[in-house]
């Protein structure tokens, strides 16, 4: 039996991409094991069709930059305890860590001494989510520390996955080989979200939604403040926003102040299923990002056939080029002005969502599922999203 285990810090099966890769790797023959956080309720150790949950006593909380270094130290030093006993009595063939923390792959050290195959995956990179998260600069200690941090742990793998472009050239630049890298978007699964047979209809007014963690970094206040001066020249705009985070409270408090009851409908957290079916229903969708980074809520928007209003940052134009509506990023007043413009333009709403939905399918999670697992396995087919230097 071919054993592989994925760490993450986070929640299973909370997390659809977690769900999605390993049903992935089980289709392919795989057991998989999972070692991840606990949720309040859940048991520390459970078995689920594909293999065993394993989860440690941690939970979870953005609140404060001592709190995040706090919860990826206890993290690692959990998993450097769990880790290795597991690999002893199950001798996994791969271990996948799917970061952040990067440096949580040190706990594989003796794994990978006898044979194990370490299989690091960059969703956020480090030094970048904490200069933008804490205001700090490229050049502070902790920055630099974390980018050596990433390139050390880099060293340790024998892939490192990435999930936009412009991360594999910030990946190489810090030192990892470039044929060690490898970009696969985090594309949804286009089964779940696949454009409906019908445009959403006017009834429930001209809907606009952004969704996932709600961070600061995430902008949603951007579109908050642009959904205050739309107000008075749209009677019938509505904002969905959908998910949870700790910058929620302030959202909320943000739309009271500008007077956005009515206008404005927290959604709080949904399964995946019904994220779909809210963009299925949605005429626009907004990625008001502030940092550089290619968020599977575009793609989720572009399967959809959804036009998509984006703040302008490089991985997203080089992927999307034009089928996204851009605006400057922080700058609510220009993401105002690209919703009236589509609210006033039929026709191009039309045209960008199939623009954005041809992008999407050239990068979908069917294509580059086979990438996917291979890369557990040995050298990998040359994947359509690309390798570095592509």
């Amino acid at each position: 039996m071919r054993r592989v285990c994925l760490v993450r810090l986070g929640y299973f099966p909370q997390e659809e991409h977690l769900r999605r890769n390993i049903g992935a790797l089980a289709d392919a023959g795989y057991q998989v094991d999972v070692l991840c956080l606990r949720a309040p309720g859940q048991p520390l150790v459970e078995r689920y069709p594909g293999g065993t949950v394993f989860r440690l006593p941690l939970a979870h909380r953005r609140s404060g930059l001592l709190r995040h270094l706090w919860e990826h130290s206890a993290f690692c030093v959990l998993t450097a305890i769990v880790l290795p006993a597991l690999w002893a009595l199950r001798r996994y063939r791969v271990v996948e860590f799917c970061s952040p923390p990067d440096y949580a792959v040190f706990a594989a050290l003796l794994p990978r001494l006898f044979g194990t195959r370490i299989v690091l995956y960059i969703f956020d990179l480090l030094p970048e989510t904490l200069a933008c998260t804490y205001g700090l600069s490229d050049g502070s200690p902790l920055v630099r520390l974390a980018g050596w941090l990433e390139r050390i742990s880099a060293a340790l793998a024998h892939v490192v996955i990435v999930v936009a472009p412009d991360t594999v050239e910030r990946v190489v630049q810090r030192g990892t080989p470039a044929a060690k890298v490898v970009w696969l978007p985090n594309a949804p699964d286009e089964d779940v979200f696949r454009p409906p047979p019908e445009e959403p209809g006017s009834d429930g007014g001209f809907v606009v939604m952004t969704h996932g963690s709600i961070l600061p970094r995430y902008g949603v206040d951007d579109l908050l403040r642009a959904a205050a001066l739309l107000r008075p020249l749209l009677p019938d705009l509505r904002v969905w926003v959908v998910g949870e985070g700790e910058h929620l409270p302030a959202v909320r408090a943000l739309a009271d102040s500008l007077g956005l009851d009515g206008t404005v409908t927290f959604k709080g957290w949904l399964a995946y299923p019904q994220v779909a079916r809210a963009v299925a229903s949605a005429q626009v969708g907004v990625v008001p990002v502030r940092f550089n980074s290619l968020p599977n809520k575009l793609f989720e928007y572009a399967f959809m056939g959804r036009p998509v209003v984006a703040a302008v940052q490089p991985s997203i134009r080089r992927v999307f080029g034009d089928a996204v509506l851009y605006y400057p990023p922080g700058d609510h007043r220009a993401l105002a002005e690209a919703l009236l413009r589509l609210y006033r333009d039929e026709g191009l709403r039309r045209r960008l969502g199939e623009a954005a939905r041809a992008v999407a399918l050239r990068h979908s999670w069917s294509r580059v599922r086979e990438t996917y697992v291979a890369l557990h396995g040995g050298p990998p087919p040359a994947p359509e999203a690309g390798r570095a230097g592509r």
